[in-house]
């Protein structure tokens, strides 16, 4: 598959100043707005944003270390296309086989992240569909074309009424929901709930400590 290659982005990257928005981010290589806020928000090694006191209100990442992670990651140079989900592409030119695979080897013959299938797998339950991803056997292996015939199903897939069945009922994860907690004993304590704060209570980076506040922004 054909892909914006990593020396172009880095180029146009760095072009762009030492540190870069979201928008530049997809216009350097190639990808929607869509794509680079997924990135940021998901990947869990992309680079964290600055510090508030080196940005404006738009976060902004370091050109050079996003420079870096596209090159080290392979599969986020895919070249976009009208799919909005790879893996359903891919499953429709899997043959119709017995085979049976692990998670890397799914991962890799629907070219995506194992991440990507984990997420399946968590999502997709008999919780909260009728239509469950497939599960593994004794093997712990998965049938190939169990995947590819459920993958080809999602179209009309239906998804139960209700939240994920890893959130609560204010659809926090449970580590929002933890920190969540925290904040409302500090602030009960009288201390001020900042960025700075929460990441040396959580040893997290900052970036990661401003989306979680982020997040519960207004239930505290």
């Amino acid at each position: 598959m054909s892909h914006v290659p990593a020396e172009a982005v880095a180029a146009e990257l760095l072009k762009a100043g030492k540190a870069v928005t979201r928008a530049q981010i997809a216009a350097a290589t190639g990808r929607t707005i869509h794509s680079a806020r997924k990135w940021t928000y998901e990947v869990q090694d992309f680079p964290e944003p600055l510090p508030a006191a080196y940005r404006t209100a738009e976060s902004k990442f370091p050109a050079g270390e996003v420079a870096n992670w596209y090159s080290n990651n392979p599969r986020s140079r895919d070249e976009p296309g009208p799919h909005r989900h790879p893996a359903r592409a891919a499953a429709k030119a899997l043959p119709d086989t017995d085979a049976r695979v692990s998670v890397k080897e799914l991962a890799d013959a629907l070219n995506v992240s194992a991440s990507a299938i984990d997420q399946y797998v968590r999502l997709y339950t008999s919780e909260t569909t009728d239509d469950p991803f497939p599960s593994k056997g004794r093997d712990r292996k998965r049938s190939l074309s169990e995947v590819r015939d459920w993958l080809l199903r999602a179209e009309s897939r239906a998804r139960k009424p209700g939240r994920r069945p890893d959130r609560d009922d204010l659809d926090l994860t449970p580590r929002q929901r933890q920190a969540l907690e925290a904040v409302k004993a500090y602030k009960a304590r009288g201390g001020e709930v900042t960025a700075g704060w929460l990441a040396g209570e959580f040893g997290v980076s900052l970036g990661v400590a401003y989306r979680l506040l982020q997040k519960i922004r207004g239930l505290y």
